[in-house]
């Protein structure tokens, strides 16, 4: 039986005495070629931010004591009176990074990867920019000494980012509403093969900071190798264009709608219901008064920029539209998720909500 052994190498912001953001740069010991080993871990800078990881867990409880056991260590590093930011954006203003040397203004050269583009690396983030972005990568081990040209390694890391892009990400829009970060890092799916498994780097840290989202993120992401170990791919039936969709709009209600719905997949992981618990907490915590982009309005507008419900059946006209053109073409569809308002007739179409925006990553 394969074993799968969880780890992260999150990102962290820093704040002097008065609260100010600075730059971790020169702060500790440890850089990227060379991380300064601590018990359970290791920490080092990461440009303008710090950086620790974890050894690799096999259980929850190793995986929590490696994470608080580590940020307490780096905690004793950093300035007496400094704390830490667990922000995913920190805005430090283009004429104070340029102050910064070389290595803390870099943002890596190392890609990450597109698994709905067969694989393809994402384009390079702007180094330009007035802000930093932190993240808390997941790693997912299941191999070892394995080649990271295998073309048959390759799928399996694409494989297991589609399947954490539904496992993970639809719900960590609930404890981080930031949309920011992913114009530069964290798009869905972005990925790295590793000789041991599959770096996840869509993530913020966000989940870093608080019990819940680390009890939420470990579990998650075993419950989800461990699916698709099984066979059962939940790419292959769910999308995660909407929900990211609704995360871009602010509109947290239909992302809770979604986070709900994929939660099902999991029940038989979570029998007592913890984490929906963990969630249903989170989500009351975070809430604002939101609408929902897909509740019909109050008043009536032919202006689909303010009508929801218009929106909704310009993009369902548009799709069956679409699905038209693909039958022409001999590709096949898909069967629909839902129906509308009224019975579907005979002449009628069911619309996949994964092709309203093929582009959409």
């Amino acid at each position: 039986m394969t074993e799968f052994l969880i780890g992260a190498d999150p990102e962290l912001f820093v704040r002097d005495r008065k609260g100010e953001l600075v730059s971790a740069h020169g702060m500790i010991p440890g850089t990227k070629a060379n991380p300064h080993q601590v018990e359970g871990g290791a920490v080092q800078v990461d440009g303008m931010a710090l950086e620790f990881n974890i050894n690799p867990a096999s259980t929850y409880q190793e995986w929590e004591a490696n994470i608080t056991g580590v940020m307490a260590q780096l905690k004793e590093m950093i300035p007496t009176g400094y704390t830490f930011d667990f922000s995913p954006v920190a805005e430090f203003g283009a004429d104070f990074i340029k102050t910064q040397p070389e290595e803390a203004r870099d943002l890596g050269c190392d890609p990450d990867f597109n698994p709905y583009n067969s694989n393809q690396p994402f384009p390079r983030p702007d180094a330009s920019t007035s802000f930093r972005t932190a993240s808390g990568h997941v790693h997912i081990g299941w191999t070892k000494d394995q080649s990271i040209d295998d073309p048959d390694h390759w799928e399996a890391c694409s494989m297991m980012a589609r399947q954490l892009d539904l496992a993970l990400l639809p719900h960590s829009f609930i404890w981080d509403r930031d949309t920011k970060r992913s114009s530069l890092y964290g798009k869905p799916g972005a990925f790295r093969p590793k000789s041991y498994g599959v770096e996840y780097r869509s993530l913020s840290n966000v989940w870093v900071d608080n019990a819940d989202t680390r009890y939420i993120v470990y579990h998650r992401t075993l419950n989800a190798a461990q699916m698709l170990l099984s066979g059962r791919r939940m790419y292959d039936y769910d999308s995660h264009r909407d929900p990211v969709i609704y995360h871009k709009k602010g509109d947290l209600k239909s992302v809770k709608m979604w986070s709900d719905h994929l939660h099902a997949a999991f029940d038989r992981y979570d029998p007592d219901g913890i984490i929906r618990a963990k969630m249903a907490t989170i989500y009351n915590q975070n809430k604002t008064p939101v609408k929902s982009s897909i509740v019909k309005p109050k008043t009536k507008t032919n202006d689909a920029e303010f009508n929801p419900a218009l929106q909704w059946n310009l993009a369902v006209r548009e799709a069956r539209e679409r699905i038209r053109e693909r039958a022409a073409i001999g590709v096949p569809v898909a069967a629909g998720i839902g129906r509308g308002p009224r019975r579907r007739g005979a002449g009628q179409m069911a619309v996949p909500a994964a092709i309203l925006d093929d582009d959409f990553l």
